[in-house]
């Protein structure tokens, strides 16, 4: 990692952490462009639109190579079933920025979607424990709706549906688990199992992009900045989250994905599409540059660097151990906005 991307992220924070409320709240915010901003709402509303509908693509045709693999499961089939894999939860990694999660309902969707980390022994067998999981206990009748009453049962680690309880699935375990002519019972019910999580993967999907459809319609001034303030909160919620799962990214992969090896594709698909939700596909310049213009160019300079450590992180150890520091300068940047909105813009 260069020199100078160390002394950026640390420079940015620095800055971060001299910006009180209370000097925010005296600071002069330059007029807002009313038209503006309801014009952030309309880009908000097309961009997120069309990201459901690449996830809802995406999630279909996984669910399709699930049904393809498991009328003939081999290497090929598996691998095709992999790319499916990865090219959905890419779609979703881009779409979690337009679903504003404001209620509980929506929280425990986003939980069955995308839960992580899995632990294995809850889903299945493991060497030492060759009767562990819910495959193998013949008390539990496999039905979405168990599978829904299982998902973290007493603990968020017990992960029964899912992009990730699919990752383990089809990453970790052989095609031998699979074979479409065992009489074996774990055999049966694996396969039971995972054509019900690939289901319900579809079914809780359609259910969170019906959820959020309507989310971003802004019929004047007020409804558009009350948006702006919920879709900053969310994205610093995202960020948050990211920063966890960078910690994670290293050599030997016990992040986001693991079973997969791709946490760090996943980091990438996230920071991409804050960009597009914040600068390219939704340019919130005009606005964000008038709450606090030093805020948003550092902003957009922590943004340059992170995507250019990502880039690094591909054969780099060092840049992946550095990316906790840009992202916590960028933590720090949308902070200051969601700050300045909160003592300073005015309600209506």
């Amino acid at each position: 990692m260069h020199l100078s991307k160390v002394v950026l992220a640390l420079s940015l924070l620095v800055a971060g952490c001299e910006k009180t409320p209370e000097t925010m709240s005296k600071r002069a915010v330059a007029p807002i462009d009313r038209s503006q901003m309801l014009q952030i709402a309309v880009h908000l509303k097309r961009h997120a639109e069309s990201n459901r509908i690449a996830l809802t693509t995406d999630v279909a045709a996984l669910r399709d190579a699930t049904m393809q693999f498991l009328e003939r499961p081999d290497e090929q089939g598996r691998r095709t079933l992999q790319l499916r894999w990865e090219s959905a939860h890419e779609a979703y990694a881009k779409a979690q920025f337009g679903f504003l999660t404001t209620d509980e309902e929506r929280r425990q969707l986003i939980y069955r979607i995308d839960a992580w980390p899995v632990q294995p022994g809850f889903i299945d067998d493991l060497p030492l424990y060759p009767e562990s999981g819910i495959i193998h206990d013949e008390t539990l009748t496999l039905s979405p709706e168990v599978l829904v009453g299982q998902h973290g049962i007493t603990d968020d680690e017990e992960v029964a549906l899912g992009f990730h309880s699919m990752e383990y699935l089809i990453f970790a375990r052989p095609v031998t688990d699979f074979a479409q002519q065992s009489k074996h019972s774990s055999v049966v019910r694996r396969r039971q199992f995972l054509t019900i999580v690939a289901g319900q993967l579809v079914k809780d999907t359609n259910s969170i992009v019906e959820a959020c459809a309507e989310q971003f319609d802004a019929v004047d001034y007020p409804e558009a900045l009350g948006l702006l303030k919920l879709v900053l909160t969310g994205n610093l919620q995202k960020l948050r989250l990211a920063f966890r799962e960078s910690n994670l990214v290293t050599t030997n992969d016990s992040g986001h994905s693991t079973f997969s090896g791709t946490s760090l594709l996943t980091l990438k698909s996230e920071v991409t599409s804050l960009e597009e939700f914040m600068v390219t596909a939704v340019p919130m310049e005009p606005i964000l540059d008038a709450i606090d213009p030093n805020a948003y160019a550092n902003f957009r300079a922590a943004l340059l660097e992170l995507n250019q450590l990502l880039e690094d992180s591909d054969h780099d150890e060092v840049s992946r151990a550095n990316l906790p520091l840009l992202l916590s300068a960028l933590i720090h940047e949308l902070e200051s906005f969601e700050r300045m909105l909160i003592h300073q813009l005015p309600a209506s």
